[in-house]
């Protein structure tokens, strides 16, 4: 690890340049290097919701639909057991279809969720929801 005086225009900067090559340098550079590789994706990824019957679906003021059921936390947002469809999703009209013939019949769906947003109508801003984004899966099943 060193030094140098950078000097632009009348500015003077320190610049701390670290060797890597050196054996210090390796030692800190790889344990830290492997916790950013283990701990990133995990904290950007989604994943499939428990496969549930609805029981209740709410149409969120011409925002979206709200599906309750026993769906988990596959986002890990801040409120479990609920996913969000925008009225944006290009397959809003027949996922709303689908939900309200799992209702009635007592089916279970699934959906992907890929992230974590808030809801207006639901909560303050810090409380998110599973988002069923336009790039994701929605299934029915037994």
């Amino acid at each position: 690890m060193g030094q140098e005086i950078v000097r632009d225009g009348g500015t003077e900067r320190i610049l701390i340049v670290c060797n890597l090559n050196s054996s210090v340098g390796v030692r800190v550079f790889k344990p830290l290097l492997a916790v950013l590789l283990i701990i990133s994706p995990c904290s950007l990824a989604g994943g499939f919701s428990a496969a549930a019957t609805p029981t209740r679906i709410d149409i969120e003021r011409g925002g979206g639909l709200m599906i309750f059921g026993a769906f988990g936390n596959p986002s890990s947002c801040s409120v479990s057991d609920r996913l969000y469809v925008k009225a944006t999703h290009p397959q809003y009209d027949k996922i709303y279809a689908m939900a309200l013939m799992a209702y009635a019949s007592g089916k279970k769906v699934f959906a992907y969720s890929h992230s974590c947003e808030p809801v207006g109508w639901y909560a303050v801003a810090e409380t998110t929801f599973n988002i069923v984004q336009p790039y994701a899966a929605f299934n029915i099943r037994d």
